[in-house]
């Protein structure tokens, strides 16, 4: 009879391991909120608002100088935004001036330099027109001003440009109310009523010199600029009535109360009274 038999080998030793150190955590991970937030804000210009500063006209460090230089591909050109596209400015007195602000921000991890530029716009010539280095992630205010100095309806084009290479270059249109337009109109008041009728009551006959009475006038300045007025007296007056005060101004947007002041004299007993007064207006130019 074979018998086989399993040979025993002696096992190797297994070194053992040093004791392994204690993990400490001191913040737990499942307490971390997931990041929500997009990586850019949205871009909302707001052309009413006033920008608090302007970056420097030209580049100051060699790395400022290198950026501004270099071309920009389309990608980079995309992350560059700019608005309002259209910026109305309504009606406003002739030689009197509006602003509005016109953003751009940059989103590139790099500086650019922009400028505005109104062409041969002399409706916009006051705007504000210098280069404006802009840093990663700034946000640049153009004033955009409007000013004429006549009657008319306007319509007009403003660009801007990311300079030092030609190519980049954007386009941002200014439209205006009434199909596109903005109109520049002369100083003027708007009243409740062409005509005032003052009583001193049902039938009253006025018998004395020294009566009066009065009546009220609104006036409405509708337009964007100090309204200055003066009262004069219509041809042919008989000098019965008087507005007060006589002279003075109107703020924009805002309504005055006059003071129509009837002082019958002793032919003017028994019959009806009327006379014409004027209010000449100048605008902010006066």
């Amino acid at each position: 009879m074979l018998k086989i038999s399993r040979d025993k080998q002696a096992s190797p030793k297994i070194p053992r391991l040093p004791p392994a150190e204690t993990l400490f955590v001191t913040k737990q991970i499942a307490t971390y909120a997931p990041n929500t937030q997009p990586a850019t804000q949205a871009f909302v210009p707001q052309p009413d608002q006033v920008p608090k500063k302007h970056f420097p006209s030209v580049p100051k460090s060699h790395l400022e100088v290198r950026d501004c230089a270099a071309a920009l591909s389309g990608e980079q050109l995309q992350k560059i935004q700019a608005g309002p596209v259209t910026i109305k400015f309504g009606q406003i007195f002739i030689k009197s001036t509006i602003q509005q602000t016109f953003w751009v921000r940059n989103d590139l991890d790099r500086c650019i330099a922009v400028q505005l530029d109104a062409g041969a716009v002399r409706q916009l010539e006051k705007s504000y027109l210098q280069t404006q280095v802009v840093p990663a992630g700034g946000l640049a205010g153009f004033e955009v001003v409007f000013q004429s100095s006549e009657i008319e309806t306007f319509k007009g084009f403003l660009k801007y440009k990311v300079l030092l290479t030609s190519a980049d270059q954007r386009e941002a249109r200014l439209l205006h109310p009434g199909g596109g337009a903005s109109g520049a109109r002369a100083a003027e008041l708007q009243q409740d009523g062409d005509k005032v009728q003052l009583h001193g009551g049902q039938r009253t006959v006025f018998t004395q010199i020294e009566m009066e009475t009065t009546e009220t006038l609104k006036v409405q300045n509708t337009g964007n600029a100090k309204a200055f007025y003066r009262w004069v007296k219509g041809p042919e007056s008989q000098n019965l009535f008087r507005i007060q005060p006589e002279n003075g101004s109107i703020e924009p947007n805002s309504a005055f109360d006059f003071s129509i002041i009837y002082s019958p004299n002793a032919q003017s007993a028994g019959k009806l009274d009327d006379d014409r007064m004027i209010m000449k207006v100048s605008d902010a130019s006066r």
